[in-house]
């Protein structure tokens, strides 16, 4: 862990919020980048349609299930308004385009993969808290 990229991260997710640059911020510690992506979506209501080009190689399920510390899901009004962008490369802080929000879908590649909303809601609010609370055994 490095904490002076922490810090970096940290002031800039906050500047993005308090500048209203930010529609919407989540982190991705826990699930990783789709996950965060899929819950800000059933909290909004509107899905989203997740490029892979910013993956660099590697494996795909890392990039998107990887629970890496620092790493957030930040939402802008406008596509154009790329100050978002501009301060991270001031603060040295890395980021990439994800994607874009709308429809009633989450769609990774292309959306050649994709599930609507309503059943990630199902998923979510379903079979993972019945999950959690010992109702269903994984079978292995």
């Amino acid at each position: 862990m490095d904490l002076l990229t922490e810090q970096r991260v940290a002031e800039l997710v906050r500047q993005a919020i308090e500048e209203g640059w930010a529609t919407a911020v989540h982190d991705c510690s826990d699930g990783g980048l789709l996950i965060a992506i899929a819950e800000m979506g059933l909290a909004a209501g509107i899905g989203a349609s997740v490029e892979i080009s910013w993956t660099g190689g590697g494996p795909l399920s890392a990039q998107m299930f990887g629970e890496d510390q620092g790493r957030y899901v930040v939402a802008v009004a406008d596509p154009e308004d790329y100050r978002l962008v501009e301060r991270a490369k001031e603060l040295g802080v890395p980021s990439f385009w994800a994607g874009v929000t709308g429809g009633d879908y989450i769609g990774v590649a292309d959306d050649s993969q994709r599930l609507s909303l309503a059943d990630v809601r199902a998923a979510h609010e379903g079979f993972f808290p019945k999950l959690m609370g010992s109702e269903l055994t994984p079978e292995f």
